[in-house]
This record gives structure tokens, C-alpha cells and sequence, in this order.
């Protein structure tokens, strides 16, 4: 009597499985349940980062600026998803991210920036005397100083605090001061004053302005502000208020059009006196917007926003998983994740809709967007480092960088000249330098291979304001530069692109405005 195949099979069966299939185990594909998020804090400050995956193998470590951080690092505490800095300084400022990784693959977080808050200083006002009309509208004019995150405005009146609009008193999402029905009891003292949240400092204006009240006029009408045309670049979908301070009229006197045409008609821009304004600015709002006041005489006054309303181009929305091929090399958890990254094709997960990868004759396709990784703010007044990390390239070495960037605007509503840069594909940081101190830039920077130029990767950022002008010179100035590590050699480049704005311009009670 023979005994029953059965035991003996199911055994040469388990032992097959387990030579040719040794990485067959329990584990999931890692996936992030939270990520870190950005954070403002003051020098000396703590700060608290946190990230969750599953399943519960992953194993989470962290990235400052690209580069893996050492547990030991001084000011820096990390127990699995949480990184602790203990006191904030400049060096531990920048982009954290953090890595999720087991045995089937590894995961990296979208960056999170930690900035240091700062609050600058108020400039010499220009003008100390004011006059307004009474029963007339009065304005008080406030360069807000530099300030992240952004400051709260206040006015100091007659020695009294106003934090809040009210009925007669509106503060501007700019930071100016608009007076309503102006009357006798309004002359006096007014100074602007700048809070930051986060250091709680309050800064006010070493000298104030003085309001004098007149007798009205009877044909005298004039826009107090904007006296310039503006341009205005915005996210989709942001709080607008396009702002129009007129002395002489009634608001009701004061018309606003787009392109021509009436602009409150079939949109949902709406009048907040006489200004423009509107809870949630759509793509198909972009145009010019006209201020326009007369009187009976058939004088007429104006002033133009061209307002250009920007799409995010979601680059890096998700994580990337990367998949190994050959996963039995990642048990060994010592190794550095900066390696197991570099060595592991990237697949890049988007919440966007996919569309079709464009593809050249050999069917590799052009490289994803880099991934900018510096923070949208600098704290020199003439420079900037930029710093990013590749994304995809496609199947083919990506041969260099084309960086392009320009003055967003100059007060008098135009933009910049682009300037552009090559910068070798081995490479991952450019200073641009010579730029303009208290003023918006816009970047934009593609990746290109042997496959053509891939999507763009944009940022905004804003430079500090000027701390010297002993060496000023008085002569035109030069092209802003950007220098890469190593030199570059000059090529011609497709224009490409769509930029963000900067989001220190999307606060305020009102929305957005350019002062």
C-alpha cells in the first residue's frame, strides 16, 4: 500500500515558490496617510513636522533641502513621522520632505518650506500733510513693509487703535486707508502700524501723517489711487478686489469696465463702493479693467488693471512611488534612501487628468517639470538661489536646464524682460543675481532631453527690501544674471510656460489688490 502523494507535493511545491519567487512577502505598496506641511516660525522658535504612511513596515525618514538629515543633527529631534526643530534658525530654514520606504518600494513626500518670520521696517513717508474734501472721500496712503507671513495693517488715529474696517473707515487690502464722507471731526494724526502674527512684533510709522479737512469744491474730482495703470497677476479661484479711491464724485459716479464692455454685468465681480471686487476670480476673468469717473462737465478720468488670472500647473501634487527591481536589496533599512531613489525608475502620480506623453521616434518621451524646491522668498535684496531636483526624464539623460525669469512688475504696469540661462543637466542649483531690491520675479524652468523640452516648473518669489544705498549707482544698471555652479554656454530657447503668482498677494479682508 503506497502512502498518499498529496504531503510530498505540497512540499516540493512550497519549496519551488520560495526559490524562484524569494521576494514574495506580506507588505504593501507604502502610501502616505499625512504629509508635512509648511510652516512660519520666528528665529529661536520650535517647529513640528509630521508625516503617516502604512502600511505599519514603512519606515519614515526625512530630507532638508534634497540631502537625507542625520538623526544626530544638532536643534533637530526625529522619532519616526515626526521631526521636531527645536530652535529654528537660518541654516534649518528651507524644503523638508519626508521618505516612506519597505521592501516593495519607497514613496517621497511633496516639500514642505519652513520659513523664518520676519517683520521689516517702515520707510520715510513722502508726504506728512493731507488734505480732503469734507463730505468728500479722504486717503491715506501706507507702504506696508516686508513681512512673512504678511502683516496685519492698523491705524493709529488721533491716538486711538483701529484693527478692523468700519463704517467710515476701510482698510484696504493693500494696506491703504480709505475714508468715507469725510468730515471735520476726521482731521488729525494718522499712522500706520504693521503686525506680524507670528512674532507678535508691531511696528508703526516713525512719522505719521496729518489730515486737514477743506471746504467741498463743486466740479473738483480726481482718482486718489491707483494714480499708475497696474498689472495684476492672480491664482484661479482667489478673493480680488481691484481698488479705485475717488475724491469728488459719489461712488454710484464711478463705472468699471472689462475689455469695453460693463463689467459687472453676467459675472461675479460685485461693487464694494467704488471698487471692483470679487469672492472667486475665474480663468475667464483675465482682461482689462478700467476705472472710469466723470462729472458734468464731460471730464473724465481713468486708470487700468490688467489683471491676468493664472491656472496652477500641479507638478508634484502627489508622491512618487518608486518600484525596485529587485526588492529583496531593500530589506537592509541601513541603506541611504537618497541612493535607493536615485537607482529606482520614478513613477509620478498626479491628480490632474493624464494626458498623453509626447513621444519621439524611439518612443521615449520628454522629461517631467523639475521640482522646485527653494522657498518663494529671499532675504537679500539683489539675489537669489534657486534649487531644485529633477523629475522624470523620460527614458533618455536629460542634457540640460533652460531657466527663464523676469521683474514681475514695476510699478507703472508693465513687466519685465525675460532673461534666460542654460544650465548643464548634471546640475541642480542657479543664482540669479543683479536683481531689483522689494520686488516680484517670476520664474519658469524646463528640463531638456534628446526627446524635446518637457513640461515647465514655476515659482514666484520676492526679494527683500534694500538695507544700504551708499552704494548705489546712479547709472542705468545692468540685465539681472544667473550663474549656475559652472559656466554655460548660450543656446536659443522656445519660449514655454505659465507662472503662480505670489500668494503674499492673495490676502487681506478685501482679496486681492496691487497697491
Amino acid at each position: 500500500m503506497h502512502p498518499a502523494p498529496w504531503p510530498l507535493q505540497t512540499l516540493l511545491y512550497v519549496v519551488a515558490l520560495t526559490i524562484l519567487c524569494p521576494s514574495v512577502n506580506s507588505d504593501l505598496a507604502p502610501y502616505f496617510v499625512s504629509e508635512p506641511l509648511s510652516a512660519v516660525q520666528k528665529l529661536g522658535g520650535p517647529i513640528v513636522l509630521r508625516c503617516s504612511a502604512k502600511p505599519v513596515t514603512a519606515h519614515i525618514s526625512w530630507l532638508h533641502n534634497g540631502k537625507r538629515l542625520d538623526r544626530n543633527m544638532e536643534q533637530i529631534e526625529i522619532h519616526q513621522g515626526t521631526l521636531t526643530i527645536l530652535s529654528l534658525n537660518p541654516s534649518l530654514s528651507g524644503s523638508y520632505q519626508c521618505i516612506a520606504n519597505n521592501s516593495i518600494g519607497a514613496i517621497v513626500s511633496s516639500p514642505a518650506t519652513v520659513a523664518t518670520a520676519v517683520l521689516g521696517d517702515f520707510g520715510s513717508a513722502t508726504k506728512h500733510v493731507i488734505t480732503a474734501e469734507e463730505k468728500s472721500t479722504g486717503f491715506i496712503g501706507c507702504k506696508v513693509p516686508d513681512s512673512n507671513p504678511k502683516a496685519e495693517v492698523r491705524y493709529k488715529i488721533r491716538g486711538k487703535w483701529l484693527k478692523h474696517s468700519t463704517e467710515n473707515y476701510l482698510i484696504l487690502p493693500s494696506g491703504n486707508l480709505q475714508i468715507l464722507n469725510v468730515s471735520l471731526e476726521d482731521k488729525g494724526s494718522y499712522k500706520c502700524a504693521a503686525f506680524n502674527p507670528v512674532t507678535r512684533e508691531l511696528k508703526v510709522e516713525p512719522i505719521g501723517r496729518k489730515l486737514l479737512v477743506s471746504r467741498p469744491s463743486s466740479e473738483d474730482f480726481r482718482i486718489l489711487h491707483p494714480t499708475l495703470s497696474q498689472a495684476l497677476a492672480v491664482l484661479s479661484h482667489s478673493p480680488v478686489t481691484l481698488e479705485c479711491v475717488v475724491s469728488g464724485v459719489p461712488a454710484s459716479q464711478v463705472h468699471w469696465l472689462k475689455d469695453g464692455q460693463d463689467a459687472l454685468q453676467g459675472s461675479n465681480w460685485r461693487r464694494l463702493y467704488s471698487h471692483l471686487a470679487t469672492d472667486s476670480i475665474d480663468p475667464t476673468d483675465s482682461g482689462n479693467y478700467s476705472c472710469i469717473v466723470g462729472n458734468k462737465s464731460g471730464d473724465i478720468q481713468r486708470v487700468t488693471y490688467m489683471v491676468n488670472v493664472l491656472v496652477p500647473f500641479e507638478t508634484n501634487t502627489k508622491a512618487e512611488m518608486v518600484t525596485a527591481s529587485n526588492p529583496t536589496q531593500n530589506d537592509k533599512r541601513d541603506g541611504s534612501e537618497a541612493r535607493l531613489l536615485s537607482s529606482f525608475p520614478v513613477k509620478e502620480h498626479s491628480s490632474a487628468v493624464d494626458s498623453a506623453p509626447e513621444k519621439n521616434a524611439s518612443a521615449a518621451s520628454v522629461p517631467d517639470a523639475p521640482i522646485i524646491l527653494s522657498p518663494p522668498q529671499t532675504y537679500t535684496a539683489d539675489t537669489y538661489h534657486l534649487v531644485w531636483r529633477a523629475g522624470k526624464d523620460g527614458g533618455l539623460p536629460i542634457n540640460a536646464y533652460f531657466v527663464k525669469y523676469r521683474k514681475l512688475d514695476d510699478g507703472v504696469g508693465l513687466v519685465g524682460s525675460w532673461h534666460t540661462v542654460r544650465v548643464p543637466g548634471s546640475e541642480n542649483e542657479l543664482h540669479l543675481t543683479e536683481l531689483e531690491p522689494s520686488s516680484l520675479y517670476e520664474v519658469l524652468m524646463v528640463a531638456r532631453s534628446a526627446a524635446g523640452e518637457g513640461q515647465p516648473a514655476m515659482l514666484t518669489f520676492r526679494t527683500s527690501k534694500e538695507k544700504t544705498t551708499s552704494s548705489k549707482n546712479t547709472q542705468a544698471s545692468s540685465p539681472p544674471m544667473g550663474i549656475p555652479r559652472r559656466p554655460v554656454v548660450s543656446e536659443a530657447v522656445d519660449n514655454f510656460g505659465v507662472v503662480l503668482t505670489d500668494s503674499s498677494r492673495h490676502s487681506g479682508d478685501l482679496g486681492n489688490s496691487v497697491s
